[in-house]
């Protein structure tokens, strides 16, 4: 194998792994740059990240000399075929190549995370994590220095795009709970509250408890996170415009206020509308992408109305009102299959507990916004999931017996 010589920091890398890894984790960091760059940067940087990955995944089958596992391939064909096979000429050609690009960004990562070595995968758990410490430093000192600057749209300058955000926080605070970084999770959690969404005030409670069952240190957790829901508190009831936005964050999640947008109250009445067309065609649904983001995406960038299309806020509505049972089984399937895995393992329950955790962010994201139709969201999930699950795997690997796992190890 082909060894490159590259180093950042403290940490090094040294072979094809790495770099394309570290590569595809700055891709999906580029999110970042939406609350300082204009907007014609902004779609210029979204116009070539989808290339720039594809390109990188050839490079690393043509370095590595490697070919994707034959079950990833036969089941992006499959999906490609029926997702084809199942447009409506009324939602029109165009929909459906930009949902394809999602879908075959999403297939894309999950490859390369399925062959790659495990621990370039921690590697890039590191980076992401002084990304994301650096981004979020620098947005308070901005704040601190420009105090005009420091809250923009209710939230604390520079946490753009926060849904995705939130994600990410709730994902870094799980994994280094885990390896008893108290401290540092605790400035995930702060981060994430700061985001000041919908999103991870409804998701955080179950992570925050969950946690309490992966932590060695439950006492210290409990009271660093007594802390930093006190110190978060603070910060926000000392700005009008955060507090104006909790409120409404607890109108819609609380009061159900029917008239504040993405209120359940206001989701409710897309549920029954759903209900209402989707009659007759639970199977196969109205055609790919006829219910997407990507409706918004065409809407906004070409001017093209769709006609007969919707969008429910919900990656999982609008999957099956698209696709409908069959297309949701199918785009999710690699996701069940990595679930099925570590379920059937050996491993004791409490080493699975930090996987199940991270399975149901990734669940509870997908209710209230994108997951495989967002670039951020759908390969950050991806890369904890199949690292998790690649970890315990390894662990059930192991010989039981402890001289025989011992002469394993040496």
């Amino acid at each position: 194998m082909k060894k490159i010589g590259l180093r950042i920091g403290k940490i090094r890398f040294n072979n094809i792994d790495s770099v394309v890894i570290e590569g595809i984790i700055l891709l999906a960091s580029f999110d970042l740059f939406r609350a300082y760059a204009d907007i014609k940067v902004i779609n210029a940087i979204f116009a070539v990240k989808e290339i720039v990955l594809i390109a990188l995944f050839l490079y690393y089958l043509i370095e590595r000399r490697t070919k994707i596992p034959s079950n990833i391939v036969y089941l992006y064909l499959i999906s490609i075929l029926y997702l084809g096979l199942n447009i409506r000429f009324d939602t029109g050609v165009l929909l459906y190549f930009v949902f394809l690009k999602y879908f075959t960004v999403y297939y894309i990562a999950l490859s390369i995370f399925s062959i790659c070595n495990i621990e370039s995968e921690k590697k890039a758990i590191d980076i992401l994590t002084y990304i994301f410490i650096t981004y979020s430093f620098f947005s308070l000192i901005q704040g601190f220095l420009f105090p005009q600057y420091m809250v923009r749209a209710g939230r604390v300058s520079g946490f753009a795009n926060p849904s995705y955000l939130s994600l990410i926080y709730l994902y870094l605070y799980l994994y280094w709970t885990k390896n008893n970084r108290i401290l540092l999770a605790m400035w995930f959690v702060m981060s994430g509250c700061l985001t000041m969404t919908k999103t991870f005030f409804v998701i955080s409670p179950v992570a925050i408890i969950g946690s309490l069952f992966i932590s060695e240190k439950k006492k210290y957790l409990l009271s660093m996170i007594g802390i930093a829901l006190a110190t978060t508190t603070i910060i926000v009831c000392n700005n009008q415009e955060m507090l104006y936005t909790f409120d409404r964050a607890y109108k819609v999640l609380i009061e159900r206020d029917a008239n504040e947008y993405n209120s359940f109250e206001d989701r409710n009445s897309r549920g029954i509308d759903f209900e209402k067309y989707n009659s007759g065609n639970y199977f196969c649904g109205y055609g790919t992408a006829s219910a997407s983001a990507a409706t918004s995406f065409v809407n906004e960038k070409f001017n093209i109305q769709i006609p007969h299309a919707t969008d429910f806020e919900n990656q999982y509505l609008n999957l099956y009102y698209s696709s409908g049972i069959l297309g949701l089984i199918l785009v999710y399937l690699p996701i069940i299959l990595i679930f099925i895995k570590v379920l059937i393992s050996s491993i004791n329950f409490n080493k699975k507990i930090l996987f199940y955790l991270y399975l149901i962010v990734f669940l509870l994201f997908g209710l209230t916004l994108n997951v495989i139709e967002s670039f951020t969201s759908c390969i950050i999930s991806l890369l904890f999931l199949i690292y998790e699950e690649r970890s315990i795997l390894r662990c059930d690997r192991l010989p039981h017996d402890s001289m025989q796992r011992n002469r394993y190890i040496s």
